[in-house]
């Protein structure tokens, strides 16, 4: 029962705040310098954008319960927190600086009509007796409105009914407006914050009895009811007052009306409405804000019966008298316009993604193309720089500025929005489109799936893996937990420990809990069927100890080549023997070596790539790569050293090569030991799993390779490329001579 209804908490408040001094003071000078068909063209204008927005609007609140807060509440609850916390923030300020704009105004006509008090008392005075009255009442206040609206109708009556021989006699005197004419924009820019109005009942939106139908409803009556008063006075005007009034004199409707002390009435119940609705809104966008925990929780508290949000109504009274003392406001007058035309587009791009989505949760009972929200949000963004390009930039700015305040803050939503609707329908466009698209060197990124038994045992893998693929690829860690499992809340609870642990160390990933009989079947099982589309897996990235190679490694190998899919064996001696000292692990310049194989040069390619990912992570991005490599002559030496440097060089790589002599060198390896004791990170290309090599061929090839690094203390990568992709085209390879 105290909930408002339509008429009182939607129409009235929006219709006072759009007959304001413009409709006064502003339209004759705008319709005899701009022109009758010019200005009604503004007007048409204008309402075409606020009735797609008033439409899209209804889509959202005829889609949700609404709450508090108008624009507010429904970004937030769209968009999420942080915009929806930023946009509020740039509306309250709106607000703010509406109050103290209209409270001036009255006060400067007041002190027209009895100069001898003072600018700065009235001012007071006024804002406290309408914060006295918001403070009782919203219902109480809301009806105050409608006796302001009565008068408003009947000061527009007194207009119609006026008479040319009402005008005083006067000189002839230029034009209010510089040469006598306004352009279409610059007509439209004084025009259109007239019909900028409807979040005056958008804010009260906690209060309505029914809000999806009233703001549904009321936003587009209201519209429409004014955009018809502002055309029907622009063609009596440019009919029935003559030019040379209209044209010079701000007050022609006052001196021209059949009662200019009901005019002039009328232009002080305006500007009091305007104050009065701001008043009733600002207070209740900040209670919504403190809900939400944006700002202190005692700016939420209410009082009386009808639950009034008095802590944040004083506040705003406080600080729009402070703004409307100290502030010259016409210099921040395009910025109110700016958040509007900002929280209108905002609201239609919010209606078209829902749209747009179909998300089964989207049943709005008023249903908008979302083309035509589309189109709304594209004349929003138009109108605010045909408008004033540099005032829609510090619109933006200031409004980037709240959002990264609140991010700052990290404030979790008790509530769910839209923005990860928005995220699975582009991804879903992207995974489509990838289907059909072809794996090339040049669009390669590394999708790496990392096989651990224990997060904490091998963390350093994992910050390793992140480091790979955090500039430009897709990072997932598997487990495999026994099928004897059978309680879905444990299998759960694992995933959710793993998502925990891994965020706590700041690194970016999906986490893969399989449920398997065995370890190694779930391994297996893994490589071969874990990920979406072509959003899967192309690199497997497994740890390894230093004993002999085991069938199961066997294994993964072999179901990777099947799979195509490359695999990174990770070889660290700190895991294998814990009293093992690491030399210059934690250093900040560290050392990357790299060691040619001209036997696996596939693998070799694929190696470079990942390299180059690794060294643009932040905890890599100062290492020194060291391209090395034995030989057993002084001429292969020469030679090899011109061939890498010519590679390095072509294919714009910051690598240094390194070409060691050594007649007795059995392999391109052999100076293993002795070269890389110092290095941080060994990688080395190993030749690919071929269709007709044996297990037992294939795994003695392995034991020699690892033989050869068993005493370094630095962790071990070997590169193995199985995929399609030729990775040397990433490359130039000079001409051996």
């Amino acid at each position: 029962s105290k909930k408002i209804g339509l008429f009182f908490g939607v129409f009235v408040p929006n219709v006072t705040m759009m007959f304001g001094v413009i409709l006064f003071l502003r339209l004759g000078l705008i319709v005899s310098h701009a022109g009758l068909p010019v200005t009604l063209a503004t007007v048409f204008f204008g309402l075409v954008i606020m009735l797609i927005t008033s439409a899209s609007i209804a889509s959202i609140v005829s889609n949700m319960e609404v709450g508090s807060g108008g624009v507010y509440y429904l970004v937030t609850r769209s968009l999420g927190l942080e915009i929806g916390g930023a946009l509020g923030y740039a509306i309250y300020l709106s607000q703010l600086l509406s109050i103290a704009l209209t409270t001036s105004g009255f006060a400067y006509t007041f002190i027209e009509l009895f100069p001898q008090y003072n600018v700065i008392k009235v001012e007071f005075f006024t804002l406290g007796i309408l914060a006295f009255l918001s403070s009782s009442s919203a219902k109480l206040a809301l009806k105050f409105q409608g006796v302001i609206l009565f008068v408003l109708i009947a000061a527009l009556g007194a207009i119609f009914f006026g008479d040319a021989n009402n005008l005083p006699e006067q000189e002839i005197v230029p034009p209010f407006y510089p040469n006598g004419h306004l352009s279409f924009w610059m007509a439209f820019a004084l025009l259109y914050p007239a019909l900028t109005g409807i979040e005056a009942g958008m804010a009260l939106s906690g209060t309505l009895k029914d809000p999806s139908r009233s703001l549904a409803y009321g936003n587009a009556i209201s519209l429409i009811f004014v955009a018809l008063c502002y055309a029907g006075l622009m063609v009596y005007a440019h009919y029935f007052i003559p030019h040379d009034a209209l044209i010079s004199d701000p007050f022609a409707f006052v001196n021209y009306s059949s009662a200019g002390w009901l005019v002039t009435l009328g232009i002080c119940a305006a500007t009091l409405s305007s104050a009065l609705g701001s008043l009733l809104g600002a207070p209740r966008i900040l209670q919504s804000i403190a809900n939400d925990g944006l700002t202190h929780s005692s700016l939420a508290k209410t009082y009386g019966p009808h639950q009034e949000p008095r802590w944040a109504l004083f506040l705003t009274a406080g600080l729009a008298l402070l703004i409307t003392i100290t502030t010259n406001i016409d210099q921040i007058i395009p910025i109110l316009t700016m958040i509007c035309l900002i929280s209108y587009a905002l609201l239609n791009v919010i209606a078209m993604l829902a749209s747009l989505m179909n998300a089964p949760s989207w049943r709005p009972q008023f249903k908008v193309h979302f083309l035509i929200s589309f189109a709304g949000a594209v004349l929003c963004f138009i109108s605010m720089f045909m408008i004033s390009a540099g005032w829609a930039i510090t619109s933006l700015f200031l409004l980037l500025g709240f959002y990264l305040v609140l991010r700052r803050f990290e404030v979790k939503a008790t509530f769910s929005d839209l923005r990860n609707s928005i995220l699975f329908f582009l991804s879903r466009v992207a995974l489509y489109r990838l289907a059909n698209s072809m794996n090339h060197a040049l669009t390669w990124h590394p999708i790496m799936l990392v096989l651990i038994k224990s997060a904490s045992r091998h963390i350093e893998l994992a910050n390793l893996a992140n480091s790979f693929a955090r500039q430009s690829g897709l990072l997932t860690f598997a487990t495999v937990v026994p099928e004897s499992w059978s309680d879905p809340n444990k299998i759960n609870a694992t995933r959710s420990a793993l998502e925990s642990f891994y965020k706590k160390e700041n690194i970016e990933c999906l986490v893969e809990v399989h449920v398997s009989e065995d370890e190694h079947s779930g391994y297996v099982n893994l490589i071969k069927s874990y990920g979406m589309g072509q959003i899967q897996p192309n690199t497997i990235v497994l740890p390894i100890s230093n004993e002999e190679t085991s069938y199961e490694l066997l294994e993964y190998i072999y179901n990777c080549y099947l799979m195509q899919k490359n695999i990174l064996l990770y070889q660290d001696p700190a895991l294998d023997s814990p009293i093992h000292t690491v030399k210059n692990r934690n250093r900040k310049r560290k050392n990357i070596d790299i060691w040619w194989n001209s036997n696996s040069r596939i693998s070799f390619d694929l190696l470079i790539g990942l390299i180059y990912t690794l060294t643009n992570s932040p905890d890599w991005n100062k290492s020194k790569v060291k391209l090395k490599i034995m030989t057993a002559s002084k001429n292969e030496q020469h030679a090899m050293k011109k061939y890498l440097n010519g590679f390095v060089k072509k294919s714009r790589l910051k690598i240094d090569v390194y070409v060691y002599l050594d007649v007795n060198t059995q392999s391109e390896f052999s100076g293993l030991k002795k070269y890389s004791q110092n290095s941080n990170l060994v990688v080395l290309p190993i030749e690919p799993l071929t269709e007709n090599e044996s297990f037992n061929d294939y795994a003695n090839y392995l034991n020699d390779l690892f033989k050869q690094t068993e005493d370094l203390p630095s962790p071990c990568i070997y590169v193995s490329s199985f995929d399609k992709v030729d990775h040397r085209e990433s490359y130039i390879y000079p001409v051996s001579e």
